[in-house]
C-alpha cells in the first residue's frame, strides 16, 4: 500500500520499490493494496 501510494505522488523510486514488492504478492493482494492506497489517500492519510 505505501508503496503503492509513494508511486502515485511521484517518489523518485516509488514505482521501482513497489514492483519489486509485487513480485511477491497474489493478484489479490496486489488488489487489496491499491484499495487500500486509494482509501488512505482519499481519507488524507487519518485512520492509518
Amino acid at each position: 500500500m505505501w508503496a503503492n501510494i509513494s508511486a502515485s505522488s511521484g517518489e523518485k523510486n516509488g514505482a521501482e520499490v513497489r514492483d519489486i514488492i509485487a513480485k511477491d504478492m497474489t493478484p489479490s493482494q496486489i488488489e487489496k493494496a491499491q484499495d487500500l492506497a486509494r482509501e488512505y489517500v482519499a481519507k488524507n492519510y487519518k485512520g492509518c
